[in-house]
């Protein structure tokens, strides 16, 4: 092969490792190689297989950061419901960007993965999950039983009807 193309090959594999900002070590074990074996890829010392290197690729468009996803998508990728990631982004809790896409005359928002995590070590535990804390639950005041003839004891001394009241 080449040595243009051992490079070209080389220096994608490792701009893919570098994108996802992960080591040697860590894209070896997504890919499911040896260390070693990876290492020769990523020194154009050998050349990767095509396999290999389309494998890279699609674990790299899949997990780019800067790729925006649509919020039924990152609700799936982040195991919430879609409804509480549409909650957070119009409440401003989830950074989101709209595009020209249009759906029942609202603008169709997208988020990236890291502010969906983002929005989960934030807000989510906190606020959302099950093991959030719940707010207390106030005292519960009992009702007299002779509730109806005080209420109408009043209605009467302010000489109301009952729709007045």
């Amino acid at each position: 092969m080449p040595r243009q193309k051992l490079v070209a090959i080389a220096s994608e594999l490792r701009s893919l490792r570098l994108q996802l900002q992960l080591s040697q070590q860590q894209f070896a074990q997504l890919l499911g190689v040896s260390v070693e074996t990876y290492r020769t890829w990523d020194s154009g010392r050998r050349t990767a297989p095509d396999a290999w290197l389309e494998k890279a690729r699609a674990f790299a468009a899949s997990n780019d950061p800067n790729r925006l996803w649509s919020l039924q998508d990152l609700a799936t990728e982040l195991g919430v419901h879609v409804r509480k990631l549409r909650d957070a982004a119009r409440s401003g809790r989830l950074d989101v960007t709209y595009g020209n896409e249009v759906v029942f005359r609202n603008p169709v928002p997208r988020a990236t993965l890291g502010a969906g995590r983002a929005f989960i070590q934030r807000y989510y535990k906190r606020c959302y999950s099950r093991f959030a804390s719940r707010p207390k639950v106030p005292p519960r005041i009992p009702v007299p039983a002779d509730w109806h003839r005080k209420l109408l004891r009043v209605r009467r001394d302010l000489r109301l009807s009952q729709t007045q009241l």
